[in-house]
C-alpha cells in the first residue's frame, strides 16, 4: 500500500492508515444472494447485481441498522465551501433533507476551508486553512497529505465503532470539482475536456475556466500519474478533502464496511483509495449514475456498474440516497425469496426377460459352445 515519491523513496508511513489490509470480500455468498433472488424469477434486472454485491459484503439476513454520511470539506482556491458546509451543519439543502428523509445521520468533517473553524468539533483536525488553486501552486505539502490520509482513516474507526454498518462518503463543496476532475484526468489517461465533459448546466464561461484549470493542473501532475506517485498526486492536483475521502475508504474496506459512491468527487478519492490498496474497490457499490463524465471514467475504471440512472446532480450524495431504497428493496427480496422447488426424478423401472440375459449382460448372444478338447481326447 505504499509507492515511491517523486525521487523514488518511499513516502512516510501512515501507520493507522496501513495498519490494516482490505480482504476480498466473500464473492461465494454474494452468488448464493444472488441465487436466491432468482426465486422470484429471472426478470431481476440491476437488482440481480446489488443483491450479489450485498450478499457479498454482509449477510442479506441482517439489514443495515446505522447508515451514516460522513461529508469530507475543503476550499480550493475557486469558491468559499464554508458556505456549503455550514447550510449542511443548519440542516439546510437537498443532501440534508434526503439524509433526513433516509434516516441516514450526517457527519461533516472540515478537513480544509478557510476561514473561520465550524462549530463544535467539526475542524478539531482541519488539516490546513484553504489551499491554492492548483493549477498555480501546489495545493498540500507532503506531510499534509499523511494527514489527511490519516484523518479519513480516524473518522473511519469513529463511525465504525460507533456501530456504522454502511458509509456513504461525500466530498462536499463544489470547488473539488476541479482537483477530482484532474485526479480522474491523470489516473484514468483521459483528455481535460473528455475528463470534464460537457455540462449544459453549467455556464460556458464557466465550463471554459475550469477546463484551462483541469488542463494546466493535469499537466502538472503529468510525472506523479505517470509513475503512479499516490501521495505525490495528491499534493501536486488534489486535496485535504480528496485526501481524507481516500483515507476513510482505504479503512473501511479494511474493517469491512461496505460504502456507497456518490459524485466526482468521491469517485476521485476512491481511484486514489484503490491505488493504495487494490482489494478496496470491492467492498463498494456505485448505486446511481449522476451522468457526469468524471464520474463515469472513474466507476468504468473501477469496474464500478452504476445499479441506477436518475442523473441526479442536487449535490455529492443526494443520488446515494435516494437509491438507497432500492438497495434494501433487493435485500429484502432475497430474504423472502420463494425457494425453488427441486423435483425428484421419477423412478422407471426396467425388467428384463431372463431368457435375454447372458453373463449379466442383457441382450448379448453368446453363441454356441465350443467343444471342450479334453473331453474328446483331442
Amino acid at each position: 500500500m505504499t509507492d515511491p515519491d517523486a525521487d523514488g523513496a518511499p513516502p512516510p508511513e501512515s501507520s493507522l492508515l496501513e495498519s490494516l489490509t482490505p480482504v476480498a470480500p466473500d464473492w461465494a455468498a454474494g452468488e448464493a444472494a444472488q441465487a436466491r433472488l432468482a426465486g422470484w424469477g429471472t426478470a431481476t434486472g440491476q437488482l440481480s447485481g446489488l443483491a450479489h454485491w450485498v450478499g457479498s459484503v454482509r449477510s442479506v439476513e441482517t439489514p443495515f441498522r446505522r447508515i451514516r454520511l460522513v461529508a469530507f470539506a475543503a476550499d480550493h482556491g475557486v469558491t468559499d465551501g464554508a458556505a456549503e458546509a455550514r447550510a449542511l451543519l443548519a440542516g439546510e439543502g437537498a443532501l440534508a433533507l434526503l439524509a433526513h428523509r433516509a434516516d441516514v445521520s450526517v457527519r461533516l468533517v472540515d478537513a480544509g476551508l478557510a476561514g473561520d473553524r465550524l462549530p463544535g468539533d467539526v475542524s478539531a483536525r482541519r488539516v490546513r486553512n484553504g489551499s491554492p488553486a492548483l493549477n498555480r501552486e501546489d495545493p498540500l505539502t507532503p506531510a499534509e497529505v499523511d494527514a489527511a490520509l490519516d484523518l479519513g482513516a480516524r473518522v473511519a474507526d469513529e463511525e465504525i465503532d460507533s456501530g456504522a454498518d454502511l458509509v456513504i462518503p461525500v466530498v462536499l463543496t463544489e470547488s473539488a470539482l476541479v482537483p477530482a476532475t484532474v485526479v480522474i484526468g491523470s489516473l484514468c489517461v483521459v483528455e481535460p475536456v473528455r475528463a470534464l465533459g460537457y455540462d449544459a448546466h453549467m455556464p460556458d464561461a464557466l465550463w471554459i475556466e475550469r477546463c484551462a484549470a483541469i488542463r494546466d493542473g493535469m499537466r502538472r501532475v503529468s510525472q506523479a500519474a505517470a509513475t503512479l506517485a499516490t501521495r505525490r498526486l495528491l499534493a501536486i492536483g488534489g486535496g485535504a478533502d480528496l485526501a481524507a475521502a481516500a483515507g476513510f475508504l482505504v479503512r473501511t474496506a479494511a474493517r469491512r464496511t461496505p460504502a456507497l459512491l456518490d459524485g466526482v468527487g468521491v469517485a476521485a478519492a476512491a481511484l486514489v483509495a484503490r491505488a493504495l490498496a487494490f482489494e478496496a474497490p470491492r467492498w463498494w457499490c456505485a448505486p446511481h449514475a449522476s451522468g457526469r463524465a468524471g464520474e463515469k471514467q472513474a466507476f468504468s475504471f473501477l469496474g464500478l456498474e452504476p445499479a441506477v440512472n436518475l442523473g441526479v446532480r442536487l449535490g455529492d450524495g443526494t443520488g446515494a440516497l435516494l437509491a438507497l431504497p432500492v438497495l434494501t428493496a433487493a435485500m429484502e427480496l432475497v430474504r423472502a425469496a420463494p425457494q425453488p422447488v427441486v423435483e425428484s426424478p421419477e423412478e422407471v423401472e426396467v425388467t428384463v426377460d431372463p431368457g435375454d440375459e447372458i453373463g449379466g449382460v442383457g441382450g448379448y448372444d453368446a453363441g454356441t459352445r465350443a467343444p471342450d478338447v479334453a473331453e474328446h481326447g483331442g
